[in-house]
């Protein structure tokens, strides 16, 4: 039987309650989460995606998933539950840091097509238009939008 990725929905603020459900129950569970900073406190991180947990399941213990306290359900799509790809596993961790990828901007040249993994631009792609050792600039929106990225501050994907 083949496992694949599903989100739970869970209640407001209750993903931790969740989380020790799943653990209890020996479920393999992502809960990507976006380190914040807000100046003069603690390092904190917040949710990618507020009140979700990707769990891998099959169809023999979907039932043991759907009463768990503090969720409601999994996210549906034509009455089912939605299936989430090992891609957009890996996307969503990429976008939090937990992969760790060599942003390499001497691999990137004038046409390259990109992808943007993080910062509030991620997901878009676009072209490269010029680079230099610590700043990247693309063509989003076929010309009509041209965005210059510190490189340490995003993540870039070369789309083949």
């Amino acid at each position: 039987m083949d496992n694949y990725w599903i989100a739970l929905r869970t209640l407001p603020h209750k993903e931790r309650f969740v989380i020790c459900e799943l653990e209890s129950r020996e479920f393999e569970y992502i809960f990507p989460r976006i380190p914040v900073s807000i100046p003069g406190k603690k390092k904190r991180t917040k949710p990618l995606i507020s009140s979700y947990i990707f769990v891998k399941a099959q169809d023999n213990n979907l039932e043991k998933l759907r009463f768990i306290p503090g969720s409601k359900g999994f996210l549906k799509t034509d009455n089912r539950p939605a299936l989430v790809t090992d891609d957009e596993i890996e996307l969503m961790l990429k976008i939090c840091g937990e992969y760790d990828i060599d942003n390499n901007i001497s691999e990137f040249k004038c046409g390259d097509k990109v992808k943007i993994l993080s910062g509030s631009l991620a997901g878009y792609d676009g072209f490269v238009i010029s680079t230099d050792r610590k700043k990247l600039s693309i063509d989003l929106c076929n010309g009509t939008f041209r965005v210059i990225f510190n490189i340490n501050d995003t993540v870039f994907e070369i789309i083949k």
